[in-house]
């Protein structure tokens, strides 16, 4: 789904402001009594509400699509988005053979040092080349400055959850449609509070982007070169399997970026140059499971484990499960970003040196089953982040140009991961363009990397991913847009099976994948 770029969003009301915009009536209707419940304070909506908008972004406030606030005034806001689309989708997956004999995941572990199979039912699976697709976005928060000029606020996203409660995955658990709606919760993705003042920085509490997302704002990532966020888990790919397609290999309005608590600062511009520093202690909201007790966890039994002895630790340094291996922590974030303008040509430049200790892993280091032949020899442990992102895009006349690299110990496993230890570094990189003139954007990015991908692969094999993603939006009316976009991308790592993530395997070593949207998104 859509990783929202940075909010400049409508504001539903203003409590304590004066010279709110009032809606504009039409010729010979008569203007609208100022009423907060009957929505008739608003200001223009703009293309990206989100929980990030131009008074919490930086420093000093911006101008933009949220009203800045006066000393002793709130501005309060409870933006939304609704997506409707259309898609037409194929992969190497859309027929499907499974096996019947059990495959070997490398990814559940039924005992220190043994990797887990699951039992599969045999026979071929076809998925249909169209698709409706809709989801729903909500962004609560308030801006407000003291009288003595001290700006704080808080910023909520809530976002769709498509769940599911059977084995292995998936979103359908009904036959009836309403049975489907049920599944359908909120979830909160993004939930921080911050302080500003102009003269000595922001600081940024809670879960939230960090300095690559903040600095990146989408821009260098060539994300809003497409209605839907680009090729960052955007909805062109949603309409594909999910192993079908690379993973977003940058931390930049990603997940696995502004996913954990985290405490940002950012100073204030000196000629056009500011810097950024973050700190997390782990990978997690160590509220959702902070009591640091063990017990006995049951998973589901197509998975093959039960009775495994789990930590429920949210501040685990050491542990035997190979589950948390991959867990980092004290993650740190440095960075400096270059915004200015020269004449009619503006410039974004930015880098940032992310680094991370990681969970000392005891047990023993995995073995495959029998059935996987070819592994390599991977010690079951991984290195914390060391790596460096950094990107610059040029705009003059309408026209951006730019690009992102990502170069370091890091492995596109999925998105973000840990590299295993013994593995090769990450490099990955995306450039492209947008055009904007008027109510029209349109844009093309191109991404590509090379990592270790399967750990249990390491000594035998990398993986190579690249995709395509060009995009078109057009401005219908205020707050409504309509959009087209396509994706294409391939996915290679030799003696890796794609299909059921097992090692030692010639099939489905090579993943294509391709899609096309037409939708409408509605937003205030």
């Amino acid at each position: 789904m859509r990783k929202f770029l940075m909010a400049s969003a409508a504001t539903l009301g203003a409590v304590g402001m004066t010279g709110a915009a009032m809606a504009q009536s039409t010729q010979g209707a008569v203007p609208m009594t100022p009423s907060f419940l009957g929505g008739s304070v608003v200001t223009a909506p703009t293309a990206g509400p989100g929980a990030n908008d131009n008074n919490n972004y930086q420093a000093a406030m911006l101008p933009g699509g949220m009203a800045n606030p006066t000393p002793g005034t709130f501005v309060i806001r409870l933006n939304a988005a609704l997506v409707v689309e259309a898609s037409l989708a194929s992969s190497s997956f859309t027929s499907y053979t499974q096996p019947t004999a059990a495959v070997a995941t490398g990814s559940v572990t039924a005992a220190p040092g043994a990797v887990a199979s699951y039992a599969t039912s045999g026979g071929t699976y076809k998925q249909n080349l169209q698709s409706f697709m809709s989801y729903a976005r909500l962004y609560p928060g308030m801006d407000a400055m003291a009288t003595n000029g001290l700006r704080y606020g808080a910023a909520l996203e809530f976002r769709e959850n498509f769940s599911s409660t059977t084995p292995g995955g998936g979103n359908v658990t009904s036959s009836s449609a309403s049975g489907n709606t049920s599944t359908q919760t909120l979830f909160v993705r993004r939930a921080f509070i911050y302080v500003a003042g102009d003269q000595w920085g922001i600081v940024r509490f809670g879960q939230g982007d960090g300095v690559p997302g903040i600095f990146d704002n989408g821009v260098t990532s060539m994300q809003s070169v497409s209605p839907s966020g680009g090729m960052n888990g955007s909805d062109v790919q949603a309409a594909l399997p999910t192993n079908s397609y690379m993973g977003f290999p940058f931390m930049a309005q990603n997940g696995i970026e502004y996913g954990n608590q985290k405490l940002v600062y950012l100073s204030p511009q000196f000629f056009g140059f500011d810097i950024g520093l973050e700190y997390a202690p782990a990978n997690n909201n160590a509220e959702e499971n902070g009591d640091c007790t063990s017990g006995v966890t049951t998973t589901p039994a197509a998975l093959g484990v039960t009775g495994v002895n789990a930590s429920t630790c949210s501040t685990t340094s050491s542990s035997p499960l190979a589950s948390d291996a991959a867990r980092y922590t004290n993650q740190y974030e440095a960075g400096v970003r270059y915004q200015g303008t020269f004449g009619p040509v503006a410039l974004l430049a930015h880098g940032t040196w992310i680094g991370s200790g990681i969970v000392d892993y005891t047990g023993a280091a995995p073995t495959v089953a029998a059935n996987s032949g070819k592994v390599g020899g991977w010690n079951g442990k991984y290195n914390g982040l060391g790596f460096f992102q950094g990107g610059a895009a040029v705009t003059f006349a309408g026209l951006t140009v730019g690009g992102l690299v990502s170069t370091g110990a890091v492995n596109n496993n999925g998105q973000g991961n840990p590299q295993p230890q013994g593995g090769v570094s990450q490099n990955a990189y995306i450039v492209g363009f947008q055009y904007s003139n008027g109510p029209l954007d349109v844009g093309l990015a191109y991404m590509q990397a090379d990592s270790q991908g399967s750990p249990n692969l390491v000594g035998v094999s990398q993986r190579h991913e690249w995709g395509i993603n060009p995009g078109i939006d057009w401005k219908l009316a205020p707050g409504m847009k309509v959009f087209a976009e396509y994706f294409y991308g391939q996915r290679h790592q030799g003696a890796f099976n794609f299909a059921t993530s097992g090692v030692g395997s010639a099939a489905y070593n090579d993943i294509r994948a391709q899609a096309f949207i037409v939708g409408s998104r509605v937003y205030w």
